[in-house]
This record gives structure tokens, C-alpha cells and sequence, in this order.
């Protein structure tokens, strides 16, 4: 038992009546994960074939959308970066100036 107590932890056993009793529901699991699992690749085969074909949406049209979000925020973020990295405003401002002295002679 003490074995046991180590290998599926004494609080998981407590929580039950009999050490019958936990292989019982382990065994229950292993019934039902098999028929749970394909209910979940049903309703997920469902749920895309309904959004690309009768909902009106296509797939490349989806996928467009998901990468112009994407990139918007990347060119948010390294705007924003650009802002707070002080070397870079450092370089930036010597380029403005050097470019302001090449216009000037």
C-alpha cells in the first residue's frame, strides 16, 4: 500500500472509499476518454465546415485578416519600442543632425 501511496499520492487515495474503488473509475476513464475524444474531433470538423463553407467565410479570406492583425500589432509594438530604447533615439537624433548638416553644405 505504501507503494502505491507513493506511485498515485496519498491525497488522490483518500479520496476515495477502497483502493477497488479508484481502479474502478481509472477504468471508467479509459471507457469513456475514447468516445470523448471523438466527440471533440466531430464537433471540431462541425464547427470548421460550418465557418468556411456555410458561413460565408473562406479560408484564405480568414487567414488574410488573421496576418493583417498580426503585423498591425507587430508595427505597434516596434513602433512603441522605438520610443522607449533611448539608444535608438540617441542614434536617431545623431542621423537627423548629420542629415541637417549635409543639407546645410
Amino acid at each position: 500500500m505504501k507503494s502505491l501511496e507513493i506511485l498515485l499520492s496519498k491525497e488522490r487515495l483518500q479520496s476515495y472509499a477502497s483502493l477497488s474503488e479508484h481502479f474502478e473509475n481509472l477504468a471508467l476513464i479509459g471507457r469513456l476518454a475514447p468516445k470523448l475524444l471523438l466527440i471533440e474531433i466531430c464537433l471540431r470538423n462541425i464547427t470548421n465546415d460550418i465557418l468556411l463553407h456555410q458561413g460565408g467565410f473562406a479560408k484564405q479570406e480568414l487567414l488574410n485578416a488573421l496576418k493583417k492583425d498580426r503585423d498591425t500589432i507587430i508595427e505597434k509594438i516596434q513602433n512603441k519600442e522605438k520610443d522607449w530604447i533611448p539608444s535608438y533615439k540617441m542614434l536617431h537624433q545623431k542621423n537627423v543632425e548629420k542629415e541637417q548638416e549635409l543639407n546645410y553644405n
